[in-house]
């Protein structure tokens, strides 16, 4: 007869299995982790190079505050700064940037291009694939902007989707109950009225009319002149550089040569950041792992509504 001792027996025999069995899975993973966090260590080691090297840094994906997701596509300030860092300290002498990206966050391209603006050695961009709005935003300040003819940029603009989702709630039967304090903090959660519109409207001009000045002292381009391309449209690379947007058109190769000669370098020497190694990138998915899982757990067009800190769900990008 099975009786309350055998029950309690059974209980704690499961219990201490599933104790067990956690423990055996958490060795490898802290082992992972120890070798991720010392591969990070050594990463940041000064590493001697030969002289005339010219150091080719990847930046793809959109621009972002947030850390890069799991396949290490993404771009945000800390990510260049801290690659930026790690070519000085190995004894570079210009480096380039691959640009591949449609844009993103308004902030972060600006703190990108802050930190490329700011930064000793000669920046050359070789343009991918696209490098558009916030793309083309952080190329700016660079010594030099090298696109392939096929290369779309510009979109010079901003932009801003709010999604009306009453119609929706009300066939869901979902009821949407808003209470602030202030005139327009709930602006954005229930259908915008004209003078919201309008607010959100001046935020963005706002946004643009900083976008074209930075543009202007960038490249060092009247501001009016400017204005006549930042009308949002997407160029060619070939049609960008008739308008000044980039200097010359050429490919890697040729990106790498200019920024040698930029260094005074006759016979550059290409090199690039190793890659990420296994380890690095699971320590790096561990440590990101709760925003990984924000960001996905939404489609990318409904993240402007997804609420944050001030509950202000409109997002505004600099992005294609």
């Amino acid at each position: 007869m099975f009786v309350k001792d055998d029950l309690k027996d059974l209980i704690m025999f499961a219990l201490k299995s599933i104790i067990v069995f956690v423990l055996v899975l958490s060795i490898p993973l802290v082992m992972l982790l120890m070798v991720g966090a010392f591969s990070i260590a050594l990463t940041g080691t000064d590493v001697a190079e030969e002289e005339g090297t010219v150091y080719v840094v990847d930046l793809q994906g959109a621009i972002q505050e947030g850390p890069v997701d799991f396949m290490n596509t993404g771009i945000n300030p800390n990510l260049v700064d801290s690659r930026l860092s790690e070519i000085e300290n190995r004894g570079a002498e210009a480096v380039v940037l691959r640009v591949n990206s449609p844009g993103g966050s308004v902030a972060a391209s600006q703190e990108i291009a802050s930190i490329i603006d700011n930064y000793e050695l000669p920046v050359v961009i070789s343009m991918a694939d696209t490098a558009a709005s916030g793309g083309y935003y952080i190329s700016s300040p660079a010594d030099h902007i090298m696109a392939n003819a096929g290369t779309t940029t510009g979109s010079i603009g901003v932009i801003s989707v709010i999604m009306n989702l009453e119609g929706l709630y009300e066939k869901l039967g979902i009821e949407v109950e808003v209470i602030t304090s202030g005139e327009f903090k709930g602006m954005g959660h229930e259908s915008l009225t004209d003078e919201e519109k309008q607010k959100i409207q001046d935020m963005s001009d706002d946004f643009y009319e900083q976008f074209v000045g930075d543009i202007s002292d960038y490249r060092g381009i009247d501001k009016d002149e400017v204005y006549e391309v930042a009308t949002g449209e997407v160029f060619t690379g070939r049609k960008a550089y008739e308008l000044g947007l980039v200097d010359s058109l050429g490919g890697m190769n040729e990106a790498v040569d200019k920024a040698g000669e930029l260094a005074g370098i006759d016979d550059p020497r290409k090199a690039r950041l190793e890659s990420p190694s296994l380890a690095q990138q699971l320590f790096n998915i561990v440590s990101d792992l709760p925003s990984i899982i924000e960001n996905y757990r939404t489609p990318e067009k409904l993240q402007y509504f997804d609420e944050f800190d001030d509950n202000f769900p409109v997002r505004f990008k600099y992005k294609q």
